[in-house]
């Protein structure tokens, strides 16, 4: 028995050394945009003495909110493997601005009131958002076709957003009872970090045994957790964004 294990070990072993000598390795910088962004089911602290200071916390949720399309910048390395024909994996890393876009967002407390009211709405300015992102992908080639050559691809990915511009909540607009004007708050320096996956399908299309062009789509989803976003504290949403991209590969 122990001698047919070894053997097995052996083979096996022998397989993917020599799949590894034969194999596909290669590097890739990709451009492309950013879609539809969206952060859904927020939940937070809403600090009521904001501004000037985070005091008086309650509980609270938030609407959905939206972010502005955005140029995406990156890069992949990634690995197809001859002992098992079609199948890869892959890093990605990418970097994009999608900005929190001026809104109407709503807060809804929860078993507390603000002037009396358990929900108001407030016209929310503008933000810099500054978009970090890295996935570990396993991948299938379709290496059936002769040129262009299809591949899919899922993973868990990782998240870092920093948050720049104006600590301004924004005008309340809604109930009028509550309205304020639009002020000067202090300045926004709020970061956010989250785990998720990515879905991608693409296309590679070779030039010649070196060098082809890759044509990608790729929907990315993640549970963010953000320190601060002007009056709110330990924000927790789904954030999801769809990336259309092109880039260059190089083989070796």
């Amino acid at each position: 028995m122990r001698k047919i294990v070894l053997a097995m070990l052996a083979s096996a072993a022998s397989m993917l050394l020599a799949g590894a000598a034969a194999a596909e390795s290669y590097l890739a910088l990709q451009v492309g945009g950013m879609f539809g962004a969206r952060g859904r089911n927020l939940t937070a602290t809403e600090n009521l003495g904001y501004p000037p200071d985070y005091t008086d916390p309650v509980s609270a949720t938030g609407s959905d909110i939206s972010f502005d399309a955005s140029f995406m910048v990156g890069f992949k390395a990634g690995h197809y493997f001859d002992s098992l024909p079609g199948l890869g994996v892959e890093f990605d890393g990418q970097y994009g601005r999608p900005n929190f876009k001026r809104q109407n967002v709503t807060i809804a407390l929860k078993d507390v009131s603000f002037g009396g009211f358990s929900a108001f709405t407030e016209d929310q300015i503008p933000a810099d958002v500054h978009m970090f992102s890295g996935s570990l992908n396993l991948l299938y080639r379709f290496s059936q076709f002769s040129t262009v050559k299809p591949y899919i691809g899922a993973g868990p990915s990782f998240y870092r957003l920093l948050f720049r511009g104006s600590g301004d909540s924004g005008n309340i607009i809604d109930p009028m009872d509550l309205a304020t004007p639009l002020g000067a708050g202090p300045s926004l320096d709020g970061t956010g970090t989250g785990f998720g996956f990515n879905l991608k399908a693409g296309l590679e299309i070779p030039l010649n045994n070196r060098f082809s062009i890759d044509a990608e789509y790729k929907y990315n989803w993640a549970h963010l957790n953000v320190d601060r976003f002007r009056s709110l504290t330990s924000i927790g949403a789904d954030f999801e964004v769809h990336i259309v991209a092109v880039g260059f590969r190089w083989k070796f």
